[in-house]
């Protein structure tokens, strides 16, 4: 019995395009997790960025008016109502929320500590995913917090 070639080469046809979908959705997958890791990783650089600012214009006694300034400078890539910017003085006294989707607050910040004491910055940021299948798996919204200690000077 002679087997025609071409008749299984014909049969073969089809075979590229299942293998094809099916590692389409799981090659899809790791592209969209790429990207959401990259948009997340980016945010929280700017995050760690807001919070080194902050830091740095307390320790070096900024006026109200320029904290203001410097805090909705600092932050024009992030979404306001989605971020949370507080200070502790080093008086004992705990984190005061400065910044927020309220705009800057001026109760809770005070550049009147002595020379050397140590002021915190904390800020925190609520990520929202894109992909849905993404957010899925990992949540729709992820807590990224970034925080910055120096010295009064």
């Amino acid at each position: 019995m002679m087997i025609n070639r071409k008749k299984i080469i014909k049969n073969n046809r089809g075979q590229a395009l299942v293998e094809f979908a099916l590692v389409l959705p799981m090659l899809l997958l790791l592209v969209f997790g790429i990207v959401e890791f990259g948009r997340a990783y980016y945010t929280y650089i700017s995050v760690a960025g807001v919070a080194r600012e902050t830091a740095r214009a307390a320790v070096v006694r900024v006026n109200d008016t320029d904290m203001e300034t410097k805090m909705d400078n600092v932050t024009s890539g992030l979404d306001i109502a989605d971020i949370t910017v507080r200070l502790d003085h080093g008086d004992g006294g705990g984190f005061k929320t400065i910044y927020d989707s309220d705009g800057f607050d001026a109760s809770g910040y005070s550049p009147t500590e002595p020379k050397g004491t140590q002021i915190d910055a904390e800020v925190q940021y609520v990520f929202h995913l894109f992909v849905p299948v993404i957010s899925d798996i990992v949540g729709e919204t992820m807590n990224l917090t970034a925080s910055c200690k120096m010295a009064m000077e």
